[in-house]
């Protein structure tokens, strides 16, 4: 059976039908008879049916506290009211304790054999391991023994119904990460419009060199042609490299001498 399977209410279905037209003892049974059942683990809707509500004010109120706990509560809950709630048969024990390591786990991905004895009232380790083992098979939990450090491995598990009064701090998380992740768009924002801002100074700048390349190779074509030139020493020595060949020029070939008084002028062979 998966997680799923537990989760969608499909068990429940003929429960709820019953307890609809049961009141008092009979609702009683009925709900004895879910908190039984090995496909039912969920029990919000049958927690929220009003005629189940109506046993708050009947001397059947213990029942209601007990399905309570198999909704929302854990072992230890059950362990400390006992004496005012009825006796778990061996069946209801199994899932009270199955759904308290899912509670667990909502707080610790790593369970240690040690808190789990104490929280699920196990003092034998392969009773533990069994009742583990046990869940594993049935889909509430989704995890894997570490027998050597002696500890439960949660990959995943079931979900399980939200106590009234958690509904409150759910709130007050959700509302926490939205604040930050409203947070977090102005700050990737910001630096979007930096990076943009960035490769447009850093575009512009381009624009510019290659205009000013450019502009340096039209006056070295003009200064070959009209004999002067009034560019950089770099540039001049730089275009007669390559008018050269990269080679050293020859006897009889012209060249460029600097007359720092007026830029270059022609020299002679």
């Amino acid at each position: 059976m998966s997680s799923e399977e537990l989760t969608s209410g499909n068990g429940l279905a003929p429960f709820l039908q019953l307890a609809k037209s049961s009141k008092g003892k009979a609702c009683t049974a009925v709900i004895s008879q879910a908190l039984s059942a090995p496909n039912v683990y969920v029990f919000g809707e049958l927690l929220d049916m009003s005629n189940v509500q109506q046993l708050a004010e009947t001397d059947d109120r213990n029942v209601l506290e007990l399905l309570k706990i198999f909704a929302y509560g854990k072992y230890s809950d059950y362990r400390d009211q006992k004496g005012n709630l009825p006796n778990l048969t061996a069946q209801q024990e199994k899932k009270l304790r199955h759904l308290t390591i899912v509670s667990l786990s909502a707080h610790s991905k790593t369970l240690n054999y040690k808190n789990l004895q104490s929280e699920l009232d196990i003092t034998e380790l392969r009773e533990l391991e069994d009742l583990i083992i046990d869940a594993i098979y049935l889909g509430v939990i989704k995890g894997k023994l570490d027998q050597k450090h002696h500890r439960l491995e949660i990959e995943s598990t079931m979900g399980r119904d939200l106590k009234p009064s958690s509904l409150d701090d759910i709130l007050t998380t959700l509302n926490n990460w939205t604040q930050q992740a409203e947070a977090l768009l102005v700050v990737i924002g910001d630096r979007v419009a930096h990076a943009n801002k960035i490769s447009q100074e850093e575009r512009q700048y381009r624009s510019e060199m290659d205009k000013k390349i450019e502009n340096a190779r039209a006056n070295i074509r003009n200064s070959t042609e009209g004999g002067e030139y009034g560019g950089s020493f770099q540039d001049i020595m730089e275009a007669d490299h390559d008018d050269r060949g990269g080679r050293k020029g020859r006897k009889g070939t012209k060249s460029y001498k600097a007359d720092f008084t007026g830029g270059f002028r022609r020299g002679q062979p």
